[in-house]
């Protein structure tokens, strides 16, 4: 009994190394920084897997009069679970046979890939539980700062502790600063040279639309000065892809953070491809050009 307990806690161990492992290359590729698995997280995201599967249900609410119950919102399960901080980015993905297929149909979607690829993060929890799969991120820093005393602060950053303290805004902001300063400047995903990529985008919740269109290319700037987009187009063969450029302002659902761009393909990209990518924007007073590649399966 106890080879086969330890067989069973060893091969989820290698489960979720290989997993954060592959996250962390789309990561670091793409020009973010890597996470570091949290067990509270973990906690939170298997709790919230099992509930998820038991029930039948989709999102990120559970109901207090189903069975499973753990807790109702997101923020409420990783304090729950043990993390010091209310602030959480989810994940969730259904029906795939592995994680790797989990996380390369998140990284098709728009909304859930940037929360993917999130320079404020820096620690990730992740569970499955019968093809549902959950993925709980978060900031350790936020975390640290919740255990902390600090003297009268004339401006503060309030509900951002499970504690119910609060953090100078001051303090808050460096810890944010100090996280995103492991990130490059831009973040790009596809990132360059990346290979057997899937031709569609896929659908989310909140839906980006209710129309097909290609895989999405985004485009995030990881910096606080103002940024000037002056072209963001896509090539195949040296003919240039017909499609549109979404940010916060045509988002629907306003879910685009201000610094990221997305160019949209209006048909699906053609299988066996090879695509080129062409940037030139402005961040502050600094020039920005980058061209990359990237293939299709």
């Amino acid at each position: 009994m106890r080879i086969f307990l330890f067989s069973a806690l060893l091969l989820n161990w290698l489960y979720s190394f290989d997993t954060l492992q592959y996250l962390n290359k789309l990561r670091v590729n793409a020009g973010s920084s890597k996470l570091y698995f949290d067990s509270a997280l973990a906690k939170a995201a298997k709790k919230h897997a099992i509930y998820l599967a038991k029930n039948r249900e989709f999102g990120h609410f559970e109901n207090p009069y189903k069975p499973f119950f753990f807790a109702k919102s997101p923020w409420q399960r990783i304090t729950k679970a043990g993390f010091a901080t209310k602030a959480v980015v989810e994940n969730i993905s259904f029906y795939e046979r592995s994680y790797k297929e989990s996380i390369d149909k998140i990284m098709a979607t728009i909304y859930h890939r940037l929360a993917f690829l999130d320079t404020k993060i820096d620690s990730i929890g992740f569970a499955k539980y019968n093809r549902v799969y959950v993925y709980d991120m978060s900031n350790s820093k936020l975390a640290r700062l919740c255990k902390k005393e600090y003297e009268y602060s004339s401006e503060v950053v309030e509900n951002i502790c499970k504690n119910r303290r609060a953090i100078p805004k001051s303090i808050f902001n460096k810890a944010l600063i100090d996280t995103k300063r492991r990130s490059n400047l831009l973040i790009i995903y596809p990132y360059p040279n990346q290979k057997n990529l899937p031709l569609r985008l896929q659908k989310e919740s909140p839906a980006f639309s209710s129309k097909e269109y290609g895989l999405p290319i985004s485009v995030c700037f990881n910096s606080f000065s103002r940024i000037k987009l002056t072209k963001l187009a896509l090539y195949k063969n040296n003919k240039r892809v017909r499609g549109k450029i979404v940010t916060f302002r045509n988002d629907r659902n306003r879910k685009i953070p201000k610094n990221c761009f997305i160019f949209l393909p209006y048909k699906k990209l053609q299988s066996s491809s090879l695509y080129k990518v062409f940037l030139r924007a402005k961040v502050g007073s600094k020039n920005i050009a980058k061209e990359w590649s990237f293939s299709t399966y």
